[in-house]
Formats: structure tokens, sequence, C-alpha cells
């Protein structure tokens, strides 16, 4: 009886041991570990970023390992074993690609013709392309980097210098003396203007009876609509001077950037250093956006520029310089104590001159995209929905999460075509300070591939 026990021990011993060694190879990637394996080597000028028993792939599957990397002849020989049932031609090839912005890199299989004659096994895969190289991405960033320098120098050139060497210096040239031409012609014939005023006024009493008719499909009708179309138009014309003009004088990022040589430097800086941080991936879009908003409720404009660096379809990263006319306010509390009683006062204080910084990471989920982080100098979340893709989108903002009210923003976003949009919206519309304002503006938003063409059709 006891040796039947010991012997029915010993039996589940080993199935157990068995089994562990099972699932061992199992689990295993390496598909040399039982012999089963198909084995191939290839040359590389650069093996950094690939490891030992690292994937190697096919279609992004793992079909493989690195067997192991040596020093061959002054080359990288990099070993590999593969599954048996993957088809190596003498076609194929090798890619050494990208994994993450951290320089790791791995090896991809690419079967090209399935057709072609089989590899034979030990054999040199002599096709591989260095898809992954961190330095040609960085040569690449620095000539759009380059480019934008050239365009700003440019612009700064024409607007400022006044320099007709280039075509938008020859048509701000023109502009110019149109406009001094116009005013000259209505100052001398100021006589003759007054004239023609009068004589409008003669013929508009004519035809007022006309106007007046009173019924709804009468041209009074008609024509009050027209006039209140008018005032939106005229309105809307207001603005744009006082944009403008703010703009020639200086004020606001715009003005700064090109009236101010030393904004255009910093911003080429700013150009240079975020070019750098775009190199850490080699399918990363960069978007280049500025747009300014007429704030309703004050009379001025508050202006964006913001980069957004877009690594996949799925997300992105969104960095924002904010010059808001309101400024940056800041909240004190001094307790004073006198003869055993406590004073409490508290001060706010508003820095105009004050830049507010926005940086945010965003996830897109169909057409919503939920973004949280610093929104202008505060904590927060916000929220997009895509109404008509590439087109329209309605746009929520929820910041500075303190003892008032929360900072509420509402927006809808049209595109009118490539690169120009349309926004307008309400701001702080839940504000106990009476800070809510209606705001309407206009933006332009570059890609890298718009900046390509752009250099690529003009030269100034």
């Amino acid at each position: 009886m006891q040796q039947s026990t010991e012997f029915k021990v010993g039996v589940l011993v080993i199935g157990i041991a068995l089994l562990i060694a099972y699932m061992t190879i199992g689990v295993n990637e390496d598909p040399s570990y039982l012999g089963r394996s198909h084995y191939y080597w290839f040359h590389l000028s650069d093996a950094t970023g690939l490891v030992e028993n690292s994937a190697v792939k096919v279609a992004g599957i793992n079909v493989g390992v690195i067997k192991k990397i040596t020093l061959e002849n002054g080359f990288a020989r990099v070993d590999i074993t593969l599954n048996p049932d993957v088809l190596i031609t003498e076609a194929s090839k090798i890619e050494i690609r990208a994994q993450g912005i951290l320089g790791d890199r791995y090896v991809e299989v690419v079967p090209v013709d399935t057709s072609a004659p089989q590899l034979a096994n030990g054999s040199e895969i002599k096709t591989v392309q260095n898809k992954g190289s961190f330095d040609a991405i960085m040569n690449e960033v620095s000539q759009i980097a380059a480019n934008v320098n050239e365009v700003a120098d440019s612009l700064k050139k024409s607007m400022v210098e006044g320099d007709e060497t280039t075509r938008l210096g020859r048509i701000v040239g023109n502009l110019e003396t149109l406009t001094g031409d116009l005013a000259e012609l209505s100052s001398e014939k100021k006589d003759e203007i007054k004239d023609i005023i009068d004589n409008l006024e003669t013929v508009t009493a004519e035809v007022k009876t006309l106007i007046n008719d009173p019924s709804e499909e009468g041209f009074k009708a008609s024509f009050a609509k027209f006039n209140r179309g008018i005032a939106r138009v005229d309105a809307a014309m207001k603005n744009v001077e006082e944009i403008t003009d703010k703009i020639n004088s200086g004020k606001g990022t715009l003005g700064k950037l090109i009236n101010d040589e030393k904004t255009v430097e910093e911003l080429n800086t700013a150009i240079q250093g975020v070019s750098e941080f775009v190199g850490t991936a080699s399918k990363t879009t960069t978007h280049l956006d500025f747009h300014t908003e007429y704030l309703g409720d004050i009379g001025e404009a508050k202006s964006y520029l913001g980069v957004r660096l877009q690594p996949g379809l799925d997300r992105y990263y969104e960095l924002q310089i904010v010059d808001d006319p309101k400024g940056v306010v800041k909240e004190t509390t001094t307790e004073t104590t006198t003869g055993g009683s406590t004073t409490v006062v508290d001060e706010k204080k508003t820095y105009k001159n004050k830049l507010k910084f926005t940086a945010l990471f965003a996830k897109n989920f169909y057409d919503f995209t939920f973004k949280a982080g610093l929104i202008e100098n505060s904590g927060g979340v916000g929220m997009e929905y895509h109404i008509i893709p590439k087109r329209m989108k309605f746009m929520f903002d929820a910041f500075d999460f303190g003892e008032d009210a929360p900072h509420l923003r509402a927006a809808l976003r049209y595109t009118l075509f490539h690169g120009i949009y349309i926004i307008g919206g309400a701001d702080d519309f839940i504000s106990d300070d009476g800070e809510e304002s209606a705001y309407i503006g206009a933006g332009l938003d570059l890609s890298n591939d718009d900046l390509k063409l752009f250099l690529s059709k003009f030269s100034f």
C-alpha cells in the first residue's frame, strides 16, 4: 500500500514538471527554442536602438527574435530566427522602424513579392532600409525650421523695413501709394463731393414714397432687412479696423511679431526648439495655429499662438501662448493682528502685460475629443465634437476651478477653406464678476505639409 502511494506521488510530480516545461516552451517567443525555426542575417550600418531577444515582426505581428548582434568588418551583423511558416523570398527586405518616441527600434520583415524564389535557410537578406534613423529625421526638421526662419525674415523686411525687392514688399508699397493718392483726391475735391451728396439727398427725397410701401412684401420691409445686414457688416469692418490699427501700432502678439525684431527672434528660437522636440517621432504631424478673437465686453482683441503635435490619429499635444487684454489676475489675503483683533484684507491685482500659457493632452474617440491639462495658467478640461468632419466642430473648455464659479467657454469653429477658419462663441458665461463676453474671430492653421507646399509655390 505504501509503495502504491509513493508511485502515485512520483507520477504526479513528473506530470507537473512536464506541464511546466510545456507552458515554458509555449510562451517563449524564440522559435529556435526547440529547433523549429529558420535562420537569416543581414548587415546594418547603425544598430542603435536594437536589442538582442527583441521581437522581429511581419505586418506588425511578432514572428521571431533578434538572436544576436555582432561587429563584422565595421558593420553590425544582426542574426535573426523566424517561425518556419514565414515565407522569406529573394525579394524580401528588412526595414528598421522606430517604436515610440524614446529611440527604441525594431526589425520589420517586408515580404514584397511572395512569388519570388524562396531564400535558403541561413542566407543573408541583402536589402535593408533604416527608416528609424534619428539623424535623418533631425535633418529634415532642421530644413523646415530654416525655411520658416526665411519666411519670418522676409515678412519683417517687407512689412517693417519697406524692402521692395520682394513681391510682398512691392505689394505693400503699391498699397501705400494708392491710399496716399485717395487721401489727396478726397481733400482736393471736397466741394465736388459735397455737391454730389446734396444731389443724392434730392434723389432720395423723390423716391421716398416708393420706399415707404407699408406692405410686408413691399420695398420698405425688404430694405429694412437689407439695412440690418449692412449694419452687421459695418460692425464687423469696424472690428477689423480696430484690430489692424493695433497690429500697426505694435500691440498684441501679431503686432509684436511684425514690428518687434526681438519678438521675431524669440519666435524663431521657439520654432527651432519645438522642431527639435517633434523630431523624436518619425510620423508626428505638426500644426502651427494663430488666431485672434474680438471680445465684445471690453472691445479688445485676444490672440493665440500655438503648436499642436500629433503623433497619431487618436491623440495630440497642444501648446499655446495667449495674449489676453484682461491680463493675469492674482489674489492675495493678508491677516493683520492689532490689540488682539485680526483684520483680513483680500487684494486682487491684475498684470496687463503678462502672457498666459496652455499645455494640453487630447485623446480622440470617433467624433469626440477630450482634453486635459493647463488652460491659460490654470488646470482644466475640455471637449470637442466634430459636427462636420474637417469643417465644423463645437468646442467647450472649463478651467480655473477656485472659490468663484469656474471659467467656462464654448465656441463653434468653421473652416472656410484649407487652413483658414472663423470662430465665435461665449466666454466665461457664468462669471460671478460680470466677465461674461461674446466673441468672434478668425485664424490660420498650417501643418508641416502646408509649410512645405507654401515654400515650394512662393519665393521671396
